[in-house]
């Protein structure tokens, strides 16, 4: 089972601070941002140092997923500093965000995802008719992380959200690879709302 504070956390900070943004909060909770021009491959890491809570992001990134870096870092501060102390070197390093085989990083991901996106303005695109595509567009979230949300949610929302299979109409293999982990729903797969005609390709991401 999932921690619960994975999601009952975010909510709580939103409130508090009056804030989405996980830079402010994770200076709010008096953790340390150090942004890195010599990350290659990595995206970020947690790490504490003399048992202050350090945050490492890519300077290479795009905006966006130095903020979903960020939250998702803040989700290890927040959540997993016990198991970041019974590391060797005490740091968690993310080569792969989007990685839901790991407990603790699919947590990381849960909390990013409740903190960054907004139920309101998702439901909101729905009463347009958005499909999941133009909702992660027009919010400018990774789709992955709106997954995830989505995931979270299906019960509350909409059923049609949850499936085993792309289909092939998205050729973004961390999509894929994590739409395809998800375990079916009891009445088994149905379309992802993204299967129209007139959506092709998802570009983009970094």
């Amino acid at each position: 089972m999932k921690n619960p504070d994975a999601y009952l956390i975010p909510p709580k900070l939103i409130r508090k601070y009056g804030t989405r943004n996980p830079f402010l909060l994770a200076g709010e909770k008096g953790v340390e941002i150090m942004m890195r021009d010599d990350f290659d491959r990595q995206k970020g890491a947690f790490s504490l140092m003399l048992n202050v809570p350090f945050i490492f992001i890519n300077n290479n990134l795009s905006d966006e997923m130095k903020r979903i870096v960020c939250a998702h870092e803040l989700g290890h501060a927040m959540l997993h500093r016990q198991f970041c102390r019974n590391m060797k070197n005490q740091t968690i390093q993310e080569y792969e965000i989007f990685d839901i085989r790991s407990t603790t990083e699919y947590e990381a991901n849960i909390f990013a995802a409740e903190l960054l996106i907004d139920e309101k303005e998702l439901a909101e695109y729905e009463s347009y008719g958005y499909d999941i595509v133009q909702m992660a567009k027009a919010s400018n979230i990774n789709i992955n992380l709106l997954l995830i949300k989505y995931w979270r949610n299906a019960r509350t929302m909409t059923g049609r959200w949850r499936s085993t299979s792309t289909a092939g109409c998205i050729r973004n293999t961390q999509t894929e690879r994590f739409v395809s982990r998800m375990p079916p729903t009891p009445s088994g797969p149905s379309p992802l709302p993204w299967q129209k005609p007139s959506i092709r390709r998802l570009t983009g991401g970094s």
